[in-house]
């Protein structure tokens, strides 16, 4: 992706750590009683040498078809003022992914704000 000034991968695998390195990535070693992957994004962004960044994608590892104009879109929204925080999302076209709990579902209100996340599929 050309839309990141710096990218770099957050992980507390050794071997998700070598594969980055082998492969020329810039890894950060996290711990690993983090609940979410977010979580590990917000470790490393409290980092002194990440501070000086204005916004922070995140972009998680199980997100691989994720479209560079889809993070542009939502890193413009952050830059641009209207929103403090962005999250890329999309309707939720097949029945197992309403019902999988480690899809992450989003009630939004008519303007597109984020109301709340939630892993859970009993009010769906």
């Amino acid at each position: 992706m050309t839309v990141l000034d710096h990218a770099v991968v957050a992980t507390d695998s050794a071997e998700v750590a070598n594969l980055c390195k082998s492969l020329g990535a810039p890894v950060e070693m996290t711990s690993p009683d983090h609940p979410s992957g977010t979580d590990r994004v917000a470790e490393v962004a409290d980092r002194s040498e990440y501070r000086e960044y204005d916004i922070i994608a995140n972009v998680q590892g199980d997100e691989p078809l994720l479209k560079e104009a889809h993070v542009r879109e939502t890193i413009d929204l952050v830059r641009n003022g209207a929103w403090e925080v962005g999250t890329c999302a999309t309707p939720l076209n097949f029945d197992d992914a309403r019902t999988d709990p480690t899809v992450v579902k989003i009630a939004r209100a008519a303007n597109g704000r984020a109301l709340y996340f939630s892993r859970p599929s009993d009010s769906l």
